[in-house]
């Protein structure tokens, strides 16, 4: 059953819908899910209306209409749920990261998976250092995309990049073959080749990582 809060969303969505584009969007994600066919910016601003209609729930609202989201078949009220959550950025706590596990291991897949790693996963370990230790779990966890989390959630720190345990990441899967976490440790190594090329350098010459991930990890380096 929807949840009440989004009833008059799902009529706008549904009022929106776009069945050609629908179609490529699903093929797009290797028909995983149902869309409405919607744009991204088209999307937003429906949501964005829907708030300023609605108004924001309070926090202990939050979680309840998050997850009857995450039920849904389309891909809209995914996004919906993951960027309505960022709403509540200042108001999150440590114990809101069991909630991002939930949005990471349901209709996983890495258009939903990177947002929540790099906007809600990181805006709770910069707010809460200590849970750098979860981290420190979940780069051993048997679900790809706990994994891949783990090492994208300092994607965007820049100088307050944490190296060792980057580093450490990196090396603790570098023997995966899951092109998602080969492409996720590139991914955050050219990240920090911006701020840091020298230790990343170093670090690539003296491990054995997959072919994906070096090639990955060294384009920022080489455009220089």
């Amino acid at each position: 059953m929807l949840h009440p809060f989004l009833k008059k969303l799902q009529v706008s969505f549904e009022n929106h819908t776009n069945t050609e584009k629908a179609v490529f969007q699903k093929k797009y994600l290797q028909n995983q899910f149902e869309f409405y066919g919607l744009t991204s910016p088209e999307r937003k601003l429906i949501v964005k209306n829907h708030l300023s209609s609605e108004g924001l729930p309070p926090i202990n609202s939050m979680e309840d209409i998050i997850r009857n989201a995450y039920q849904q078949s389309h891909r809209e009220y995914h996004y919906f749920a993951i960027e309505f959550m960022e709403k509540y950025q200042k108001q999150l706590l440590p114990v809101h990261l069991e909630l991002c596990e939930y949005l990471i291991t349901t209709h996983s897949w890495w258009d939903t998976v990177d947002i929540i790693a790099t906007h809600l996963v990181s805006g709770l370990v910069k707010k809460y250092p200590v849970i750098s230790l979860e981290m420190d779990k979940w780069i051993e966890n048997e679900n790809m995309w706990i994994v891949r989390t783990a090492i994208l959630h300092q994607l965007k720190f820049k100088q307050l990049i944490d190296g060792d345990r980057l580093f450490s990441y990196c090396k603790k899967q570098s023997g995966s073959n899951e092109f998602f976490i080969k492409k996720a440790i590139g991914w955050v190594l050219r990240e920090y080749s911006k701020t840091n090329p020298e230790a990343v350098i170093q670090f690539i010459n003296s491990h054995k990582l997959k072919p994906l991930s070096v090639r990955e990890g060294l384009k920022w380096v080489n455009r220089k």
